[in-house]
């Protein structure tokens, strides 16, 4: 199977095409983290992607998956509607190992993923967005973690931009007067900063590079009022007050290709469907109904002026209409 879409993919795209440099330095710093010893090789996954357009980075994302995961794992991808090209691409990998939905309209990254876990039938699920590239035992890391801690539910990893920092390793909220402000403890910080290789209970899980259990959702789920925006936090909020318990695992690293890297009129369509100014204020305006907190990432001042509102009565108004 593995062979059969490489083959494929050769004739598309290089495994290091953009930022080959820092890709061999972020693969080596990944294999160094971990020993194939280390794992179970019993294992099975199911890898659910979502997919919209951006078809070159969905193929780069793809030929990162076949050529580091060791595991036995069943690709299930969810298109979005997409483009006349990224629909061709996806019709040509599709096997019963790679399975592609074809979805008649745009449901996000919420709606998409509730598609995938339909068909999915593996006790662990991974949800891998089509722009995050694994590097050396991503997934068998992830899965470490979950064998290792019955008590865990989900375990989420180490994302890294293309610029070297940190996106996403401890990620964690805090209420307060109101409002819920989500954080990262390792933001910002240089992918190989030695205070980041930690690992340890988080309160909040970004889905677009997690793992979970399977039977997490047979009760719970996304909800799609969320679309493309946040529904990752609203999710995380609701199901640990429930007491689902979350980790992150330091040693499962992945290179997150961001549109903000990748500027082209292709990806300016793609940013604006999923983070258009309407869809968000959408998003912010569905969490103070649900749960009666207004939304932040970091501290709010800086969220507000990020978001071109001056005062947190502008900002409630905005969102409320």
């Amino acid at each position: 199977m593995i062979n059969t879409i490489k083959g494929q993919l050769q004739k598309f795209i290089g495994l290091e095409e953009t930022y080959p440099k820092f890709t061999r330095e972020l693969s080596s710093y990944s294999e160094g983290l971990s020993k194939a010893s280390e794992f179970s090789s019993n294992d099975e996954i199911d890898i659910i992607m979502p997919s919209f357009n951006r078809v070159s980075v969905t193929k780069r994302a793809i030929e990162y998956i076949l050529n580091t995961t060791k595991v036995k794992f069943n690709l299930i991808i969810v298109d979005n509607n997409s483009n006349k090209e990224t629909k061709k691409y996806l019709k040509s990998i599709s096997n019963k190992h790679t399975r592609v939905l074809f979805l008649h309209k745009n449901l996000g990254g919420s709606g998409s993923r509730m598609e995938g876990l339909k068909i999915s039938k593996s006790s662990l699920v991974a949800f891998v967005d089509n722009d995050i590239f694994p590097m050396p035992y991503y997934f068998e890391n992830l899965i470490s973690t979950l064998n290792k801690n019955p008590q865990v539910s989900a375990v989420q990893s180490k994302v890294v931009f293309p610029n070297k920092l940190i996106q996403i390793n401890r990620p964690y909220f805090k209420e307060k007067d109101g409002w819920i402000e989500f954080y990262d403890k390792d933001i910002d910080k240089q992918f190989n900063d030695k205070t980041t290789e930690v690992s340890e209970n988080i309160n909040w899980m970004p889905s677009g590079a997690t793992m979970w259990r399977r039977s997490v959702f047979e009760n719970l789920n996304f909800d799609g009022d969320f679309n493309t925006s946040y529904e990752d936090n609203e999710f995380s909020y609701r199901i640990g007050k429930s007491g689902i318990k979350f980790m992150n695992n330091h040693r499962a690293v992945c290179l997150h290709l961001s549109s903000t890297f990748t500027p082209s009129s292709v990806e300016k369509t793609y940013t604006e469907s999923r983070f258009g100014n309407k869809v968000v204020l959408n998003s912010l305006k569905q969490f103070k109904l649900k749960h009666g907190l207004l939304l932040s990432f970091g501290p709010k001042e800086k969220f507000l002026e990020h978001m071109g509102f001056k005062t947190e009565e502008e900002y409630e108004k905005a969102i409320m209409q």
